[in-house]
């Protein structure tokens, strides 16, 4: 959905890009009108509008494949956010000039969501189907009977049979 959402934004900014008529005042307007775009700085702005041509299209092509290569082969949580932005400046190619890199750094980090959301209902789902697979485990005692004999290792379910017979000694 971010890939395709990214080709639509620049489908637009191609457009805003070859508009003539705007002022630079209107042109930057028009690209913050885009919501993945309006904490975009002027500076960062006037580099998307001014690149040549050929600047653009390297652009274009490096912002599409890193946005691609982030958004399928990370996890992206809402708290992972913030590392997988920080990281964009040192994944942005290195045959880029200093404002190519900087243009593809600006859309990258703006574009990239999360991409795995917790989802508490199939979480509960899966947590109710694991309990009934595995059913319920019971220890019968019988009067009399030893079930844990002096120099031998206690295990949880020992600790659990005390517990319920009220023979444990917890301080």
């Amino acid at each position: 959905q971010q890939y395709a959402r990214a080709q639509l934004v620049l489908a637009y900014l191609r457009a805003v890009r070859a508009d003539a008529l705007g002022s630079d005042n209107q042109r930057y307007d028009w690209l913050i009108a885009v919501p993945e775009l309006r904490d975009l700085p002027p500076t960062a702005g006037e580099i998307l509008l001014t690149l040549p041509e050929s600047s653009w299209s390297r652009v274009q092509l490096n912002f599409l494949d890193l946005l691609d290569q982030l958004m399928r082969q990370e996890e992206i949580r809402g708290d992972t956010l913030g590392e997988v932005r920080s990281r964009v400046p040192s994944l942005v190619g290195l045959g880029l000039a200093r404002d190519e890199a900087l243009a593809v750094e600006t859309l990258v980090t703006r574009f990239v969501v999360p991409n795995v959301v917790y989802d508490e209902a199939a979480t509960e789902a899966a947590r109710v189907e694991a309990r009934d697979a595995a059913g319920q485990a019971f220890r019968n005692l019988q009067a009399g009977e030893i079930f844990i004999r002096q120099g031998s290792v206690i295990t949880d379910l020992d600790v659990e049979a005390l517990e319920a017979l009220r023979l444990s000694s917890q301080s």
